[in-house]
């Protein structure tokens, strides 16, 4: 089902081209809440598919071991089958997107290790933090040689499929996040294989790593995720006068990535000891683990976040808690709206533009697409993702003749239209009442059979394109 917004026109006359442009619904944050690709995200493993309903999701993480998929030898692969498979169409029956980590090693957790490395006598390291574990030697070139196939396996069969929003590269250390503390399990050499095996990989897919490892700063594919979002997210006077080196954003800005988010996402975990306060009065931001949920978005140009608390049917009910984490939720990531329509009024020419007043892109291909009705034309132009965010603009030029048809003269539609979408999650415009369509009635005097009343197969009057 789709929603519609009609808008009407007003006549304003600009320097020697005179333009019929429309009155438009202005920019409202919370317009649209669950556009794909943003916001907060379940793990359907861990809350089930019962999930609490205040705060609309659209993407679902999945956190797997490597032996539900590879486990009796280098060439199975049959778990992209039997366990992969299933987790993807329950996504997409959702019409969700899904966000993935494979991992060795999760504290408190049985191993991810393949078993057919464990009989080969893979090496593992006993620990007894955070619940406890084994932690494999990830110098062995047994195994590295086993996930570079596995990541390989992995780019064959899903790179570029539409279900999958970003992928994590996880694999290494504890939760598959990239660090073994307090003990130094991890070598330089595994972590640049790992990334040099996802990088070739996946080339149309999103990546994301933990850290701004060096193999990974040029790689235009590749963001950052941050696993303790608002509890170790930004330093300084967002955490009331603390530097730490270490916390996520100035680790990217020493790294200089910073303004990765131009290019992939960035996204995470919100640390789970806050994510049942972190929207009420009592959480204790600025301090050391405590920074302001808004501040670490609009800093970080964050586009999802990991929030089980939210799903729980424990989660954010009513009130104050719940008004904030739903604005949180919207805040996240792209918001588009129009702001701005004009036809010429010598009927030749659909102007539009459209802005950007999010914190982030939308990551893959995005269309602009002005349809008009069953009898009229569809036409589109790429690059509404190229618009980056922070009211950022990016003006399209249509010529009505390539819309407007003798069948279709009332009214054009304004949507945005991905191969990467879902149909029955499109992107909503942010404005009015979040409508997939935003309609604009056309004026009888930009006709595109001229000034008279158009005829049922009548050819419509063609010119140039006024700019």
């Amino acid at each position: 089902m789709w929603t519609t917004l009609l808008v009407g026109w007003a006549v304003h006359t600009q320097a020697s081209t005179a333009w019929v442009s429309v009155d438009l619904p202005s920019f409202k944050p919370d317009a649209a809440p669950g556009n794909p690709m943003k916001g907060f995200m379940p793990n359907t493993d861990w809350t089930g598919t019962d999930i609490l309903q205040e705060i609309p999701s659209s993407l679902e993480f999945h956190y797997m071991p490597v032996n539900a998929i590879m486990n009796t030898g280098p060439d199975d692969l049959s778990g992209f089958d039997s366990y992969l498979e299933p987790r993807l169409a329950g996504s997409a029956s959702r019409s969700s997107h899904a966000v993935l980590r494979f991992w060795l090693d999760s504290p408190g957790s049985s191993t991810g290790v393949p078993q057919f490395l464990l009989d080969g006598g893979l090496e593992r390291t006993t620990y007894t933090e955070y619940g406890g574990g084994e932690s494999p030697d990830y110098d062995s070139e047994a195994l590295l040689t086993a996930i570079e196939g596995f990541v390989a396996g992995f780019g064959d069969r899903y790179d570029g499929d539409p279900r999958i929003y970003v992928i994590q590269i996880g694999i290494l250390g504890f939760w598959g996040e990239w660090h073994t503390y307090p003990h130094n399990y991890l070598t330089e050499s595994a972590r640049d294989r790992v990334v040099t095996a996802f990088a070739e990989a996946f080339t149309q897919t999103k990546l994301q790593l933990r850290v701004p490892w060096p193999l990974s700063m040029d790689a235009d594919n590749i963001g950052y995720h941050d696993d303790s979002f608002t509890y170790s997210t930004l330093d300084g006077d967002d955490a009331n006068g603390v530097s730490v080196g270490w916390y996520f954003w100035p680790s990217m800005i020493a790294a200089g990535t910073e303004f990765k988010w131009e290019l992939a996402p960035m996204g995470g975990e919100l640390r789970p000891e806050n994510q049942a306060t972190v929207f009420s009065d009592s959480f204790p931001a600025p301090s050391a683990t405590a920074q302001e949920f808004l501040t670490c978005v609009e800093e970080t140009h964050t586009s999802f976040m990991l929030n089980s608390f939210a799903y729980d049917q424990d989660g954010y009910r009513e009130g104050p808690e719940l008004d904030r984490a739903r604005n949180g939720a919207m805040a996240m990531g792209y918001s588009f709206f129009v702001s701005d329509v004009r036809l010429s009024r010598a009927g030749t020419s659909l102007r539009v533009t459209v802005t950007n007043a999010g914190v982030a892109p939308f990551y893959y291909p995005l269309n602009l697409t002005v349809s008009c009705g069953e009898e009229g034309g569809v036409v589109s132009q790429p690059g509404v993702d190229t618009v980056l965010g922070n009211y950022d603009t990016r003006t399209f030029d249509f010529r009505v003749s390539d819309v407007l048809g003798a069948g279709c003269l009332d009214r054009i539609d304004l949507s945005l239209t991905s191969v990467w979408l879902y149909r029955k999650r499109p992107v909503k415009w942010s404005q009015g009442d979040g409508p997939e369509f935003l309609g604009v009635n056309t004026p009888p005097l930009v006709s595109p059979c001229g000034p008279e009343p158009c005829r049922r197969g009548a050819r419509p009057k063609k010119g140039p394109p006024e700019h």
